[in-house]
């Protein structure tokens, strides 16, 4: 199943998305009306344009028709890279997809249980007063951090991520490998459970003896 260009999987519920504060689109709106402003104040000059004795309207009529064509492609060129620029966050994992361009698109992935820590910062005046910041996910094998900037409201995507997160491991399976899933369950055990847990293992593993020590001493139970 695909949503929003990305892939999802058979058994993956898209719990929210989220996308940059629509802030970022004043200064190409601002660029856009400028170029139409300065179109139009020039309208009758641009469009009669002369040069001494000679006719070179051609020329103001493609000066009038280039700003306003280059003031909408850059206002829409801006709004693409904001709309598809967001966080896909699933009952799984974290989607991060960062658009760059029309033709230029990057998708990464933060599985629950790669995520060791979820962090959020606001730096400076505008972004603690305007409730923006920049959250960021540490991962357990060590790679390079992902980080997405500009959020409104960073600290309530911090605790939906870690209760999603939470949620996902207390669900997640048990692993097929059973020495890693007897290792697991073992934390969880009372003191006499593990206690009776090490007897058994006694039991099964056999003592070595070591050449001129004798056999090997069995180890004292707490």
């Amino acid at each position: 199943m695909r949503y929003l260009g990305v892939e999802l999987h058979s058994d993956e519920e898209v719990k929210d998305v989220v996308r940059q504060y629509t802030a970022r689109l004043v200064s190409p709106f601002a660029v856009m009306s400028l170029l139409f402003i300065f179109a139009f104040f020039f309208f009758v000059p641009l469009w009669n344009l002369h040069l001494w004795s000679w006719n070179i309207s051609v020329a103001g009529k493609t000066i009038f028709f280039a700003s306003l064509s280059f003031g909408l492609f850059y206002f829409w060129r801006s709004y693409v890279i904001w709309r598809g620029t967001m966080l896909i966050i699933t009952n799984q994992r974290i989607i991060d997809v960062e658009r760059r361009g029309f033709f230029d698109r990057i998708v990464s992935e933060v599985p629950y249980e790669s995520l060791s820590d979820v962090s959020y910062r606001s730096k400076g005046l505008i972004e603690m007063t305007a409730g923006i910041g920049t959250i960021t996910f540490q991962l357990f094998s060590g790679n390079e951090n992902v980080s997405f900037a500009h959020m409104i409201n960073p600290a309530a995507l911090h605790k939906q991520i870690l209760e999603l997160r939470v949620a996902y491991l207390r669900g997640a399976p048990v692993v097929d490998d059973p020495v890693e899933g007897m290792m697991n369950r073992a934390g969880k055990l009372s003191p006499t459970e593990q206690r009776a847990l090490l007897a058994g293992l006694k039991k099964t593993v056999p003592a070595r003896s070591v050449p001129g020590r004798g056999p090997k001493k069995d180890i004292e139970l707490p």
